[in-house]
């Protein structure tokens, strides 16, 4: 088994577009995970997680560069998992671990839904309101 890594309050265990692809799942302490907004490059908060969470695993699953960054909101010590093989392991000795993954990425796809619902929405009264205000 590979050992723990631990990080200081403060110490980003992520950055957003590295190419590291190893996921990370939190032994003790709390992260936060952060991303930049495109067009006022303002950060925005997507989860604070903590003991027995889990995060990195969309760049372990589909080969991609981080989508967002993770920051130590307190000291923590993370269990890494640099390859799918490694992932195969760790559910194997703890098989409910692989549940657990499922239904947190579910949830996350779940809020994403939302979210952009939420968006679509807010662009459709926009456009109404301007179209409104053009044929006046």
């Amino acid at each position: 088994m590979v050992p723990s890594k631990h990080f200081e309050a403060g110490e980003y265990i992520i950055q957003e577009e590295d190419t590291d692809k190893t996921m990370y799942i939190i032994i003790e302490g709390k992260v936060r995970v952060e991303t930049k907004d495109p067009a006022s490059q303002q950060t925005i908060v997507l989860a604070e997680l903590g003991p027995k969470d889990f995060f990195g695993e969309t760049a372990l699953l589909l080969n991609q560069p981080r989508n967002a960054s993770v920051v130590a909101i307190t000291p923590v010590d993370v269990y890494p998992i640099s390859s799918l093989d490694m992932l195969a392991d760790y559910i194997e000795i703890h098989p409910q671990f692989a549940l657990k993954m499922i239904m947190i990425m579910a949830r996350r796809v779940d809020q994403m839904k939302e979210a952009y619902l939420k968006t679509y929405g807010y662009l459709q009264y926009a456009r109404e309101l301007l179209n409104a205000m053009q044929e006046k």
